[in-house]
Formats: C-alpha cells, structure tokens, sequence
C-alpha cells in the first residue's frame, strides 16, 4: 500500500510540475480584474469614463438583470472592447462549472443590450459551448468604445478565476482543465479503491467513516470539475446545485467522524472528544439550512470557527507518537491551510485574501489531505497487524508450551495412575492373603485332627469367609457408581432428623465416655436435604469411630452442624495427630492406612474412607479433610440442600 501511494504522489507532482512548465501557445489569456462590492454610479463613471448621470442611467437600465438572489452579494467586471483583438474570437473563462447567476451585457454610450443571462435552473443545453467549466463567447456588436459588463454571483461568494481568452488559447485552457480534473478525479477513485479494500479486510468504525469521506470528496471533485452536470443531471440545474450545498454539508460531518473515531478521542481526551460532538451537531443542524436556502453561507463561518480545534488536535495529536499520529497530525494542518484558510477564508474573505483558484486549493488541499490520511491508516493497519502477528506468535508459543506441558503432566499422571494401580494390587494382594493364611492354617489343622474343638475351627472359617464377603462387596460399591446409586434410599428429611439420628447413634458409641464428643448446630430446623439417612448416619459414624480408634484414649471429638452458601456442613474435628500432606491425598483412597498411630492393625482394610467418600459423591456431595485447630484431623462434608444424584 505504501509503494503504491508513493506511486499516486509522484504521479500528482509531475503532473502539477507539467502543467507549470507547459509552454503557452501566444494568444490572449488575461486575468480580470474584479470587484466585489455593490456596483454605483460612481465606481462605473470611472470605469467607463462618462459622467455619474450616465452611469445612473446605464445601472437604471441593468437593473432588469438584477441578481434573482438580491439577498447574497455579487462580483462584476468590465471589459473595454477596443482594447480585444480583431479577427479573433473572446471568451470568457470563470473557472467553475456553474454558477446560480450569470448576466453579461454590452454597453455603448448609454445603450445595454444583453448578450448572455443564465441563471440557478438554466440547463447544460443552453451553454455556448458544451464544456463542463463554463466559458461564455464576447459577441462584439460593435467596434469603438463600448464596453462589456460581467456580473455574476458565484456559490458562498467564491472568488472566480475571471479570465479573457481567445480562440489561440480556448482549447488549450479547455484541454488542460479537462485533463487535471479528470486526472485528479481518477488518483481519487484509486485511493477510494484502496480505501474501498482496507475496509474490506479492517472493518472498523474509523475505515468505514474514511470510506464514505473519501467517496464524498470523489463527488465533489467530480462536482467541481463538472462532469456531474454534463453527464449526470445535464437538464436538473436546481438538483445540481442542492447537490453541491448536500456535498458541502455531509463532508464535514464524516471528516469529524472520522478524526474522532481513528483518535480514538472517546478514551484518551474525552474532554477534545465533546468539543467534537458540539462541532458535529452545528453541522447537522446547518445541513436542511443550507438546503432550503440553498446557501453554505452559515456552514462556512462554523468552519473558520473549527480552526482552533484543529490546530490543537493536530498539536495533541503530534505528542501521541503513536503509529500514524504525526502524518495525521500533519493532514490536519494541511486541511486548515488548504481549505480553511485559502479556500473558505478567500470565499468569506475575498477583498482581504485575493485568491482566485479557490476551487484548486480546494481540490489540491483534499488530494494531499486524502493520500496523508491514507498515509496514516497505512501506518496505523500495519502496526496493528505487527502487534497481531507478535500476539499470535506469542499464542501460538504459549499453545506449544501447553501442550508440552499437557504431555508432561499426561505421562506423569500415566505414570501416577500405574504407581497407584500397583500399589492398590500390592494393598489388596496383602488384604488377601491374611485371611486366606488364616483360613488355610485352619483347613490344615481340620485336615490333620490337630484342633480340639472342630466347631470352633469352622466358625473362625465362616467368619473369615463373611470378612472376605464383606471386603469384596465394600470394593465392588467402591468402584461400581450405577450399583452404589441403585442401593441409596433417598428421601427429603429435616437436617435435625438427621441431627437426631447422628446424635443418638454417636452417643452409644461413646457412652464410656460422654464428655469426649462435643456437638454443636446452628440450624433453624426447617431445612431439607434429600438422603439415604442411614448411609450419610454410617459415614458420619464411620469417621467418629476412625477419630475415636486412632485419636488416642483421652481424644476430644467436635462435631459441628451449620449451613453455608445452600450447603449443609457437617464438620467434625478431633485432637489427635495431624496427618502430612501425603497422606490427606491419599486418606479416601481404597485400601489406604496411614503407617502413623492412627493406622489400625485389627479388621480395618481402609475402605471405611472411600466409601465415605463415594457414598457422599452419589449424593451430589462433597468431602475433604484438614488438619484441625484442635489439634488432630478435620473432616469436612458438604451435602447440597437441594440436590439431584451423581450418579442417577
């Protein structure tokens, strides 16, 4: 995008270049001078050297081709006839391509005869030469003394490039102006074309209000150099000029627009940001003026009152050095020279700035003005899309870590889960094999009569039978979600029928000695939990039986009932020895026992826990374990006061 707008302004300076050193061929081409105050009798006795009778009379009789817009000033020129060249044919050049009032008369001595009247609905058709600016032949009725007087009212008062030609040099100017503003127009349309496909690609609030700005400045240039009325609306000369004031009007409201949004003023100078706003709604509030009145009079003041803001939003926006913000800066500036001050200075202004290609700066002041800005988009799209290279770059890294460190952890969890099947097999080999030694020492002993009391010999049997029975049901349900969900009898109860059955139970297991178990609950009693009432009673009594067996003789065991955040929390603590952080990650696990004091050599396989804990998930559960304050173990159960089973 860079070489190519590079390309557009090597093409705009050679062709300005071109047209400053073209050589002229000889012929007449002379500016005109031109007045812009009222014509009098006075100023025309000068003119025409005759008395102010005279020139009352000559003005007496101009005054049926008086201006139909009296409201808005107009420029007038005058032309001595014996001063153009015989045998050549004159015109006039104004350098715009229509204009709401046009009156040229021939005055000799006192007579006035018209020669040419155009006014605001006068169709392309009845020019004299089908050109898109205006150029108007001087018919010299009469040889001698006369003179010829142009009045003409130009769009906001602009002051026009009046020049007198002949046919030497009418089709060089016509041709030269035909080619610049063609040529303007086509580096236009390109940049549009450009800015047309960034939008595509960045869609965005900024790009889209650049769109629709530079399209409109394409129609004015298309405007201004008169190809819209020549081809467009050849026959609408009213819609053409509402067209212009629509044009006129719309283009400063995206143009702020379009600064707000690439500043992005709402978030770094809010304060810049309203002044923007109130700017903007003049400028809509002027728009069906201008219309109606078919007038940019109004629009044009609020424009020279913008100056300061933008000299200080280029000024603020030089600082920012961000991507783009000084070429931007610098289209700024350019805006307030080129159109501002040259172009709407020199309309509001023409007595005190005497410019007379007001429409060229226009042109030439948006031409540098669109290829800066494009400049700064450039600049802005392609750190934006630098940044968004580094931040996937550094996505796409941080996704390589991840998945490296996914594999990590996936062979250390592979490699965890082989460790803990093994030593499940090596806990449930060891489980195994007492009874079955027990059992097989007994069988021998039957087998070899070398027991005393056979009976007894079968009991021990059948009860090591019943513990291998009971072992492998507790490891089936351990495992086995569906079957262990299918056994729970669940039904909604009271948390204090729960409370009432814990504590009873509770108290029987402690009965030799009431003052270890302390319980307490803060509940008002109307909650429900929906349970299997024994099972969650087992697990509890479960945990105080392992807190009492390996707490100690003198151990003090805490329970305590609450709700919290929709939870019922049943805590109980003890003051025996505190477990390390292994063994709380293994605690619920099958076949677990801690080789500390709490670790119980009799019937306990280490499955009391991993019920506990499976019972508890199937009730949508949860449990976990801590050291407590008092000392010992802390083992916490949330049961969800409303809840649906896990394992339904």
């Amino acid at each position: 995008m860079s070489k190519l707008l590079t390309l557009i302004l090597l093409l705009v300076s050679t062709l300005a270049s071109a047209s400053i050193s073209a050589p002229k061929q000889n012929g007449r081409d002379t500016q005109v001078e031109v007045q812009f105050s009222e014509m009098t009798p006075a100023q025309l006795s000068q003119q025409l050297n005759v008395s102010q009778q005279e020139a009352s009379i000559i003005i007496s009789q101009l005054s049926k081709y008086q201006p139909s817009l009296t409201e808005q000033p107009y420029q007038w020129a005058i032309i001595d006839a014996s001063a153009l060249e015989t045998g050549y044919k004159h015109y006039l050049s104004f350098g715009f391509p229509r204009l709401p009032w046009l009156s040229i008369s021939y005055v000799n001595e006192t007579q006035v005869s018209a020669i040419a009247q155009y006014t605001l609905d006068a169709e392309f058709s009845a020019r004299a030469i089908s050109t898109p600016q205006i150029y108007q032949p001087l018919t010299q009725q009469e040889q001698g003394s006369g003179h010829f007087i142009v009045r003409y009212q130009t769009f906001a008062n602009a002051a026009a490039d009046l020049k007198l030609l002949d046919d030497r040099t009418l089709q060089s100017s016509m041709l030269s102006s035909t080619v610049i503003n063609a040529t303007l127009s086509g580096i236009i349309a390109a940049v549009f074309v450009i800015v047309l496909v960034n939008f595509y690609f960045n869609a965005n609030a900024a790009n889209a209000y650049y769109c629709v700005w530079t399209l409109l400045f394409l129609l004015i240039v298309l405007d201004m150099s008169g190809f819209t009325f020549q081809y467009f609306w050849p026959s609408y000369g009213i819609f053409a000029s509402l067209f212009s004031a629509g044009l006129m009007t719309l283009v400063p409201v995206f143009h702020l627009l379009f600064i707000r949004e690439f500043l992005q003023l709402g978030r770094f100078n809010p304060t810049l940001n309203h002044f923007y706003k109130a700017f903007l709604l003049g400028y809509l509030l002027l728009i069906p003026v201008a219309i109606i009145s078919k007038s940019v009079f109004y629009n044009l003041i609020l424009s020279l009152s913008i100056i300061p803001l933008f000299i200080f939003t280029a000024f603020w926006s030089f600082q920012q050095r961000a991507p783009g913000s000084i070429t931007f800066a610098l289209s700024l500036l350019n805006h307030v020279v080129f159109v501002n001050i040259i172009a709407i200075g020199g309309t509001m202004f023409s007595g005190f700035i005497n410019v007379y290609h007001i429409s060229s700066a226009i042109k030439l002041g948006y031409l540098i003005e669109v290829i800066l800005f494009t400049f700064a988009l450039a600049q802005q799209n392609k750190s934006a899309q630098n940044n968004l290279l580094s931040t996937l770059q550094t996505q796409v890294n941080a996704l390589a870590n991840t998945v490296k460190t996914e594999k990590q952890s996936s062979q250390r969890n592979k490699q965890e889960l082989q460790e803990k099947e093994q030593q499940l097999f090596t806990d449930l080999s060891h489980e195994l094999r007492t009874p079955l030694t027990v059992m097989k020492v007994q069988v021998e002993s039957l087998q070899y009569n070398i027991v005393e009391n056979v009976q007894e010999s079968y009991s021990k049997l059948m009860d090591k039978i019943d513990e291998l029975n009971q072992f492998i049901n507790q490891l089936m349900l351990v495992t086995d979600n569906e079957k262990l969900a299918t056994m729970l009898n669940l039904r909604d109860f009271t948390i204090c029928k729960l409370v009432h059955n814990v504590h009873t139970e509770a108290a029987s297991l402690f009965a030799s000695n009431t003052g270890q178990l302390e319980v307490n609950y803060q509940i008002s009693g109307a909650e429900k939990v929906t349970i299997d009432l024994d099972a969650i009673t087992n697990c509890i009594l479960e945990i105080l039986g392992n807190a009492k067996k390996h707490g100690g003789e003198n151990v003090a065991v805490k329970m305590s009932f609450f709700c919290l955040d929709n939870n019922l929390i049943i805590r109980i603590e003890d003051s025996g020895t505190p477990l390390s952080y292994e063994a709380h990650q293994k605690l619920f696990d099958p076949l677990y026992k801690s080789q500390s004091s709490r670790t119980n050599s009799g019937k306990s396989k280490g499955m009391g826990l991993a019920m506990c804990k499976k019972v508890l998930e199937a009730h949508s559960g949860e449990i976990e374990s801590f050291n407590s304050l008092l000392g010992g173990l802390n083992i916490e159960i949330r049961i969800p006061l409303k809840s649906e089973p896990a394992f339904a």
